[in-house]
């Protein structure tokens, strides 16, 4: 799962064309246009601060 999540992540970091659109209590909001529909793709960037079980956890709950 970790692996799966973290090629998800790379993919989508190191796309282009983002556009910052809110940074609060850092977490850092993007949107991009797309090319085959009117709605706007966006990401959502932060860090957490927990052990790769509690994240787990989380995810599982």
């Amino acid at each position: 799962m970790f692996v799966g999540v973290t090629l998800l992540l790379a993919n989508t970091l190191f796309a282009g064309n983002w556009n910052k659109v809110a940074d609060k209590d850092g977490i850092i909001v993007y949107t991009r246009d797309t090319h085959d529909s009117d709605i706007k793709e966006f990401k959502v960037q932060m860090v957490v601060e927990s052990t790769l079980s509690g994240m787990v956890a989380v995810i599982d709950n």
